[in-house]
């Protein structure tokens, strides 16, 4: 049964257009783009993005189709999984987070991990030098858009910024040093700064990363733990980190066989939501101690989890079992 793209690229990025999925998606998919003259039957099966499912008159127009909709970039809790929910049958919602796949959802909580692995191999963003870093920093924290909660942990952490690698592009105009480059091409999304580029500098120059993810546990239990590739680059990176996001990330991190930095500081901060997640991340910069080196023990949990992110292996058994297999299941049921 083969897939028909509907609006290609449907979005910025996904699995079923993006350079480093195609080799993968074309051995276990049949693909063809949409084109009106011919795909004007509803026999075929759609492909689309929920930037454009979301519009009620793509909807008017995909109704009677067997469609997959693409939310895998989004939280199933957000403004998306709210609108997305609708009595369809014939609509499979692929999310990228935690929940119980049944009916027409399917949750994908390891995608994130997965592609963003395979996006920064395919553009050579991960190279490391931690052999030779002599920071003279204490943290990295990189913020491009700056709003709600994400303002409050600047505003925490107002005294340990000049000690720090910082920015928040919006509002406050702050970018960290050297050259970022754009994403490219002449659209809005080209003239934005490439979020998967590291430079070595950012790295080298701190001893740890705060990630700031997309969720900050600010709902008390609301929410899924939604790990992207806030989390994953300083992994990438081989840099230590603590987590701004969901009660339980740490816990998902080590699940997904990843090591985390007890002898570094208090890890039960994973266990605390927003804004008590924020004081206690605050007392543990407090209390960092600057400039000791990492133990050897730090240093090799670094490079396993590097070596780890990159298993490819690793990484096309569980797209197969978590993502193909389950879309090729519900491509053959009787929806």
């Amino acid at each position: 049964m083969k897939l028909v793209i509907y609006h290609h690229p449907y979005q910025w990025q996904s699995f079923f257009h993006s350079p480093w999925f195609e080799p993968f998606r074309d051995e276990h998919f049949d693909i063809e783009f949409y084109q009106p003259e011919i795909h004007d039957h509803t026999d075929d099966v759609f492909v689309t993005g929920c930037n454009i499912y979301i519009h009620k008159d793509q909807q008017l127009f995909l109704q009677d189709r067997k469609v997959i909709v693409d939310v895998t970039w989004e939280s199933s809790t957000g403004k998306w999984g709210n609108d997305m929910t609708n009595t369809n049958d014939k609509h499979l919602f692929v999310f990228g987070d935690q929940g119980q796949s049944q009916g027409n959802r399917l949750y994908c909580p390891n995608f994130f991990r997965y592609q963003e692995a395979l996006w920064s191999k395919h553009g050579n963003y991960a190279t490391v030098t931690p052999d030779t870093r002599i920071p003279d920093k204490k943290f990295l924290l990189p913020i491009n858009r700056g709003r709600g909660w994400r303002l409050n942990v600047l505003e925490a952490l107002e005294s340990h910024l000049d000690e720090s690698l910082w920015s928040c592009v919006s509002p406050h105009g702050v970018e960290l040093p050297g050259y970022c480059p754009k994403t490219g091409g002449n659209n809005k999304i080209g003239k934005r700064s490439d979020t998967r580029y590291c430079a070595n500098q950012w790295y080298d120059r701190t001893h740890f990363s705060i990630v700031l993810e997309t969720q900050a546990g600010q709902w008390k239990g609301n929410e899924n733990v939604f790990l992207t590739e806030k989390t994953y680059k300083p992994i990438s990176m081989e840099h230590p980190f603590i987590i701004m996001g969901a009660k339980g990330s740490l816990k998902m991190l080590q699940d997904q066989g990843f090591k985390t930095f007890p002898e570094l500081w208090d890890e039960s901060y994973d266990d605390l939501y927003y804004p008590d997640r924020l004081h206690a991340v605050k007392e543990i910069v407090d209390n960092f101690v600057y400039y000791e080196p990492l133990s050897q023990h730090t240093k090799k949990k670094l490079k396993y989890n590097r070596k780890l992110y990159f298993n490819r292996d690793i990484i096309h058994d569980g797209l197969i079992k978590e993502f193909v297999q389950p879309i090729k299941n519900w491509l053959t049921s009787d929806q």
